[in-house]
Formats: structure tokens, sequence, C-alpha cells
């Protein structure tokens, strides 16, 4: 996490998780999603329509071999660890 990387598609176990509650960070347990904003996106990794306010910070991404130049990563605004990226090609803001 803390080193930028993500874990392969489908292997995680958030993905297909369907449970309500919270998705706290892995590195220092801040709460960052509610599972009400979690959406399917057929990537195979578990994704948000939004965060908690002020728990995740985003930072544009230049961009190499397996990332989308026009990634943007997300980090964990408590400790800093790599949560994964957002992409410009989701749904809409409740889609």
């Amino acid at each position: 996490i803390s080193h930028g990387s993500m874990e392969r598609t489908n292997t995680g176990k958030w993905a297909a998780n369907h449970s309500k509650g919270v998705y706290t960070c892995a590195c220092c347990n801040a709460s960052l999603f509610l599972s009400r904003d979690k959406f399917d996106s057929a990537r195979g990794h578990a994704t948000f329509h939004k965060s908690v306010p002020n728990a995740v910070g985003y930072k544009h991404h230049e961009g190499t071999w397996w990332q989308h130049p026009e990634d943007t990563g997300i980090h964990c605004e408590s400790c800093g660890a790599h949560l994964g990226n957002v992409r410009g090609d989701g749904p809409g803001e409740k889609g």
C-alpha cells in the first residue's frame, strides 16, 4: 500500500464485498469510504462514488507503463498510504 502499488485485479477481498459499513485504511485504520457509496466498476477493485469528507487526497500521475496518463492517484490523508487511482471513465455522480 505505502509504496504506491495496487493489488492484482480480482484478488482483493473487498471488490466483491457487499456488507454494510465503513471501509478503513489498512495502514492507520482511518475511515475512508462508506459502503453505500460503493459501486461495481467491473474492474476487479473496490470502487466508490465518493469518500468520507477530508479522508482522501488526490495527486495527478505523470503516467507510467501500468498507468493511464490521465490517472489521478488517491491516498489516505491521515498516513499517506496509496489507495488506488481515479479515472475519468467511471459513472456520473450516482451513476
